[in-house]
């Protein structure tokens, strides 16, 4: 069998060393911030008050969100015009808070497993932001008497109709593109 190798100027022949062992994959930890795994159900019981679960996972952009959606359907609810549509979403934000922890715990475990990086963040604070500036910027303006809230509850189906509109308009024309 021949060895590999090189000729030099001298002419003598010296052996190619080998090619470098494959080393093991590196695992890239979680963007989450830690590589501890989460426990979902711990992450639902404490979204029973909304936010705790999503800190615990390490989401202040979701803990804020789901926190200011809780506060600002009280604070309606406790104003004089609070209407039974924002006291009916108390419930369903809550329930939904418990859901997402949980997901998100399953999630971040999932990842920090697989070695797989997290979503892309800046973009998904960048939606928790924006809906933590939309509702400030309605309870400010409530505040100063420019904005009622309760406008809000007489008009709340065509919220209903405007998610509607843009599912069947995703469903119909997203797929022709």
């Amino acid at each position: 069998m021949e060895e590999n190798v090189v000729g030099t100027e001298d002419g003598l022949a010296t052996p190619i060393p080998p090619p470098p062992a494959p080393s093991a994959p590196r695992i890239r930890p979680s963007s989450q911030g830690s590589t501890q795994r989460r426990s979902p159900a711990l992450a639902a019981f404490l979204s029973l008050f909304p936010g705790f679960g999503h800190l615990y996972n390490g989401e202040i952009g979701k803990a804020l969100a789901f926190f200011s959606a809780f506060a600002s359907c009280v604070f309606i609810v406790a104003e004089d015009h609070g209407g039974a549509f924002f006291g009916l979403l108390i419930p369903f934000i809550i329930f939904y808070n418990m859901i997402e922890a949980y997901r998100s715990a399953e999630r971040i475990n999932l990842q920090s497993l697989s070695g797989v990086s997290a979503e892309d963040e800046p973009a998904s604070n960048q939606l928790w932001g924006w809906s933590l500036v939309v509702m400030g910027g309605l309870m400010l303006l409530n505040n100063l008497g420019v904005f009622r809230f309760a406008w809000i509850a007489k008009l709340w189906p065509l919220l209903l109709i405007a998610a509607g509109i843009a599912l069947l308009r995703g469903s119909l024309f997203g797929s022709r593109q």
